[in-house]
């Protein structure tokens, strides 16, 4: 494995709100183009105070079996190598990993859900969604399997946000990314 240049907390901070902000501009270009106000996005089937429930067990959940799984199991032994290489570049620590969880959840949600999953369908969104998670350390079938894996997750968000809600979606999406770096993080550190 080769070693990669870690970020500063701070360049971890400014990536994850540059992102963000640009995904939450892209969305909002999508609403206004299609004529939607922002606080219809986020009214669900669903109140905000059960969306919130409903993500939040669904993100923990799914964070602690992708997890385990990918860790796990043989077959995603790619999937391991790329995370590793991905923790150990951003570095982001127990502060980090809160921050970086929660602008995810808002940012990429608010946009392929919230303003693309509507427009262009469930399918497309998700792959759209696993597209935007291939830029990686790594090629070969590790990064396929990491992609895929992805493409799951989303169309799990998709499903969630479909009959609950944008903001059971952002709940999800938030406490599966914190729950997984955090488990990942340690399970890296016994590995090793």
């Amino acid at each position: 494995m080769t070693s990669s240049p870690k970020l500063t907390r701070g360049q971890l901070l400014q990536i994850t709100l540059l992102t963000t902000f640009v995904m939450t501009v892209l969305a909002m270009l999508v609403f206004w183009r299609r004529g939607i106000g922002m606080q219809d996005v986020f009214v669900g089937p669903m109140s905000w105070w059960k969306q919130a429930v409903l993500g939040s067990g669904a993100g923990g959940a799914a964070g602690l079996l992708v997890t385990l799984v990918v860790w796990k199991a043989q077959f995603f032994e790619g999937v391991r190598d790329i995370s590793r290489d991905m923790l150990s570049m951003l570095n982001p620590g127990f502060s980090g990993t809160i921050g970086l969880s929660i602008a995810a959840g808002w940012g990429e949600e608010l946009l392929f859900r919230g303003a693309l999953q509507p427009w262009i369908g469930f399918w497309a969104a998700s792959i759209l969604f696993a597209a935007a998670h291939a830029l990686l350390p790594r090629g070969g079938w590790g990064a396929v399997r990491y992609v895929a894996v992805v493409f799951v997750i989303g169309l799990g968000l998709g499903v969630l946000f479909h009959h609950a809600g944008l903001i059971a979606a952002m709940t999800a999406h938030a406490v599966y990314d914190f729950v997984a770096l955090n488990m990942a993080r340690r399970l890296l550190e016994k590995d090793t």
